[in-house]
């Protein structure tokens, strides 16, 4: 048995086990913390020292000997086990005090509806465990201290409920003197204070349950400058009124009868929560909800105007929502009600309670109270109907649509707030509240902390504020932590946040937590949008769109798309990009997704979140080969890993098919993750696979340095487990890249290496599909011979393969060849080839480098008319598919076609936008071409000092390339190398 309530035992068959000094229990509560999990050597060094000493790493290994010395662990006995990244300490059911005391918790939460007798039994066995402050004795290690301020903070919530329970039970005299110790010992917890408050005024001491009250508002406003909680300052309400209804279940309360006396029609009345002074960053939302509320938002059939205030917990909606009823005080002189349905019980009050409360606000006596919801609704549409009443109905439940119990007409007006999106209808508006600005969150932080302390490390309140997801619960929480320790320094508070594992842990306050909030929201949730939050925190994937929901829930397309509906309609996911439905990306909220980690560490096994990542990288390499087919015409151009590999997504984004290249580039971030995690995950075939197969996109996007780290990555990955064939393929692709970017040397080093590799492979496809790119470099380099001979061995290999694709551009680059050297008939014959393929097989990417260099043909023979429409029809198809290096191309044939047609003026804009266009997506040689025919068109214009300067500047950038300038021949365009490598 192992206990950690306390100061830190071990019991072995009934003895007391000698754990040794500090440094052997710190290591053994590190353990314990994770019990059963396996604990990184570098996080029982931070448990055990805040400064490591180099030597930390051996003397762990002799804290564990000595553990396993201690506990009396045999040879066969795995109590503490090593594994590859750390230790594990096997802890079986009911061997860990604080995991007893969490099922006591959780039992007794369960009994509370049934009995709570029982209940309060549970609860009090498992807080007799308790041995004084958890992990005594062990204090000054930032890990452990996270841990037993989490510890520490269950039993203080365990002790709570169970005092509520005692006063549900009927106890509350017998009640008052534990909670006097308890709220003396722990003044600023406001839930405390008011099971104190409420057991005072049950036990006929109102006065005295009057000045709890005051004395907790004096202190929480002298130490944190804060006013008291919507909930404790509506139990003072309740007191003052002696509307005590709520308070205890039907079944225990004693027989009271409250009656109210009938309000006049033109009475008032405001049971609205005290005004939270510190709504930062919300002047936007206050203003529209002003506008919806009143005659502004009211439409012509007169419907009542009804403005819901959704968004996560801990937004702050309940504080907004007020603030605003208060401000509106004018616009409804006959009343603002005020209802809050999560309220302080175990459930949430239901419809026919929240109608019966504001009713009796409304001053219908108790004994008048129609029975039945429907009967109460149309009394409730009766009184306010026709009055100037602001209804405010906070934490809105779901059990029944508001249209059911609201007034549809009338000069009253609605303000509810809740966690979901609601439907919208006739005169409804829905707000989300989402997380504060960058400067409001700070803003915020600055007046509980104070704006000195802010102002005195205003970057490291940003940091914090980012760290918070700018969430005014969480910055709440942590200004009241650091207005209650003047000794800690913002920085301090931002390191302990760092540590994503106890951030949890440390957002709690007084009774407060982060967890708890995301708590209610997860167990809201049904079971599918619980295991697809647990699954995306878990694996880790950056922004993801929709097609990712049905591979991690391993449902249809249907159930996957209502499932994440659902988490954005709870807003545990947000949209982060994407103009229409087809590329939205979504992401989790940073605390969010700390949660669902925790649940998922908790609730998923290994092994499966193991299989899911792997099932979605297939799926992912299946999409992106997809789009690359959809671009090429069929899988061209391309070597690939083993097919098995490419697993068939069970949805294809609408996206994808339509904009292939647009869909690719959507996914970017995904893209560089899913390599990462393919390498990480020893899948090295999936990683090279994906490496090669973007580079349809990166090409076409000129995403040089995602295609430079994507497959060094890659390389990494093959060459650690000798995959001879990926890197080969890999090689072949970075030769093409250099090519790009003109560093002839490399790409050449690179090609031979990769023709190397596929000799020795014996793989013949990868060697065909890179001689074209050896055949350019013997073009560049002058040879023209070699350049042919090499292209005739690349285009007898294509056809053999039956590579369609590949053939067309091998054929555009003999043209190319053709064209630089007068051959012009040759040059069409082998377009009208390659032509004949692009429509064949659909090949739009091919299409537009056929129709591009067939123009400049046309204008080598000036059959300017025809040309004209070849370079308008490329243009056309560059432009559909964003490809800005073949739009820079197409322009500047067009502004030499009218050059040498005497049409300067059209010449000059359109060789000033391939010129620039060129520049921006790095195709120097083009921009060299551009400034040449620039200094032509100046020339022709007699503009004799422009024209010499963009001869020199073209001079200087074909030197600086180390290409051959060729002044005469405007209408020669080198080969675009611009497609996927091998």
């Amino acid at each position: 048995m192992y206990r950690v309530l306390g100061p830190v035992e071990c019991f072995r068959g009934g003895r007391a086990v000698a754990l040794g000094g500090v440094r052997q229990r710190r290591v053994l509560a590190a353990l314990l913390m994770d019990a059963d999990h396996v604990v990184s050597t570098t996080r029982l060094i931070g448990a055990t020292w805040q400064q490591p000493p180099p030597t930390a790493q051996s003397q762990i290994q002799m804290v564990i000997s000595r553990l396993r010395r201690a506990l009396g662990v045999g040879p066969g006995d795995h109590v503490i086990s090593t594994e590859p990244s750390g230790y594990r300490l096997q802890a079986g059911p009911g061997q860990l005090d604080s995991a007893v005391f969490q099922e006591h918790v959780a039992a007794a939460q369960d009994l509370a509806r049934s009995s709570l007798d029982e209940a309060v039994a549970r609860l009090r066995d498992g807080l007799a465990m308790w041995r004084g402050s958890a992990l005594a004795g062990l204090e000054g290690s930032t890990v452990l201290d996270s841990w037993a301020g989490s510890l520490e903070e269950a039993r203080l919530a365990a002790h709570e409920l169970c005092l509520r329970l005692e006063l549900q039970r009927g106890r509350h005299t017998e009640t008052v003197g534990e909670l006097m110790e308890a709220t003396e010992a722990h003044p600023l917890r406001e839930g405390l204070q008011g099971l104190l408050m409420q057991a005072l005024y049950l036990s006929e001491r109102q006065a005295e349950a009057l000045a709890v009250y005051r004395q907790t508002r004096r202190r929480l406003i002298e130490e944190l400058g804060v006013e008291p909680g919507a909930r404790l300052r509506r139990l003072q309400y309740e007191i003052l009124s002696g509307d005590t209804r709520n308070w205890l279940p039907v079944s225990t309360a004693p027989p009271v009868r409250i009656r109210h006396a009938q309000l006049p029609a033109a009475a008032s009345v405001c049971t609205l929560p005290e005004r939270d002074t510190d709504c930062v960053g919300r002047a936007e939302l206050l203003e529209r909800i002003r506008r919806q509320l009143t005659a502004a938002g009211r439409t012509a059939d007169g419907d009542v105007p009804v403005v819901v205030l959704h968004g996560r917990g801990g937004s702050g909606k309940s504080t907004l929502a007020v603030h605003a009823a208060h401000e509106l005080a004018g616009e409804f002189p006959d009343g603002r009600l005020y209802v809050d349905m999560q309220g302080r019980s175990l459930r949430p009050l239901t419809t026919s309670e929240t109608l019966s409360r504001l009713l009796s606000d409304l001053g219908v006596d108790a004994a008048d109270l129609p029975q039945g919801l429907q009967a109460r609704a149309e009394l409730f549409r009766k009184l306010v109907g026709r009055r100037r009443v602001l209804v405010v109905v906070d934490n809105m439940s779901a059990d029944v649509p508001p249209s059911e119990w609201l007034p549809e007409k009338g000069s009253c007006a609605v303000l509810l707030t809740g966690r979901r999106r609601w439907p919208g209808g006739p005169g409804v508006r829905g707000l989300e509240v989402g997380s504060l600005g960058s400067e409001a969150a700070v803003e915020l932080l600055g007046r509980i902390v104070g704006p000195s302390r802010v102002a005195a490390e205003w970057r490291t309140a940003h940091l914090i504020a980012q760290l918070c997801d700018r969430l005014p619960l969480a910055l709440c929480i942590v200004g009241a932590r650091l207005a209650t320790r003047s000794g800690w320094t913002l920085e301090e508070m931002m390191h302990r946040l760092g540590d994503e594992s106890q951030r949890l842990a440390e957002l709690v306050h007084g009774g407060t937590a982060v967890r708890t909030v995301l708590a209610e929201a997860y167990q809201d949730l049904s079971p599918g949008a619980r295991r697809l939050l647990r699954r995306l925190a878990a694996i880790g994937m950056p922004p993801f769109a929709g097609w990712a929901a049905p591979v991690l829930l391993g449902c249809g397309a249907g159930e996957a798309a209502s499932t994440l509906g659902e988490l954005l309609d709870t807003h545990l996911i947000e949209v982060v990009s994407g103009a229409d439905a087809d590329s939205h990306c979504y992401r989790i909220p940073d605390l969010v997704r700390v949660f669902a980690c925790e649940r998922a560490a908790s609730e998923e096994p290994e092994e499966e979140i193991a299989r899911v990542r792997h099932e979605l990288l297939e799926v992912f390499l299946g999409l992106m080969v997809r789009a690359h087919r959809a671009d090429y015409g069929g899988d061209h151009a391309l070597v690939h890993g083993r097919a098995a590999l490419r697993r068939e997504p069970p949805v294809i984004p609408a996206l994808l098919q339509r904009e292939p290249l647009r869909w690719m580039d959507g996914e970017r971030a995904n893209l560089v993750w899913a390599l990462r995690e393919a390498a990480l995950a020893g899948a090295d075939e999936v990683c090279w696979d994906l490496a090669v197969t973007a580079v349809t996109l990166f090409e076409n996007r000129c995403y040089h340095e995602e295609w430079l780290i994507t497959h060094t990555e890659a390389l990494t990955a093959v060459r650690r487990v000798g995959n001879r064939r990926g890197e080969a393929v890999l090689l072949a692709s970075l030769g093409a890249l250099n090519i790009r970017q003109y560093n002839f040397a490399e790409a050449g080093s690179l090609l031979e290496r990769a023709l190397a590799g596929f000799d020795s492979i014996g793989e013949k496809q990868g060697r065909v599909l890179a001689l074209r790119h050896v055949a350019y470099l013997h073009r560049m380099r002058g040879d023209s011979a070699a350049a042919l001979s090499t292209y005739q061995e690349a285009l007898a290999g294509c056809r053999d393969f039956g590579d369609r694709a590949a053939e067309t551009l091998v054929l555009i680059g003999m043209a190319r060849l053709a064209l630089a050297e007068g051959r012009l008939r040759d040059a069409s014959a082998l377009l009208d080839g390659a032509l004949a393929i692009c429509v064949e097989i659909g090949a739009r990417r091919c299409l537009s480098q056929v129709l591009e260099c067939r123009g400049m043909v046309l204008l080598r023979l000036k059959k300017y008319e025809r040309a004209e429409r070849t370079l308008e029809r490329a243009l056309e198809i560059v432009r559909l598919r964003g490809d800005l290096e073949g739009e820079a191309r197409v322009a500047y044939g067009m502004g030499v076609m009218r050059l040498s047609q005497g049409r300067l003026t059209e010449a000059a804009g359109l060789l000033h936008t391939g010129t620039a266009l060129a520049q921006s997506v790095g195709d120097q040689a083009l921009r060299a071409r551009g400034l040449r025919a620039l200094g032509a068109l100046g020339e022709a214009t007699g503009e004799d000092a422009l024209a010499a300067v963009s001869y020199e500047e073209a001079r200087a950038l074909f030197h600086q390339i180390g290409l051959a300038e060729e002044p005469g021949a405007l209408t020669e365009v080198d080969e675009p190398v611009s497609q996927p490598a091998v």
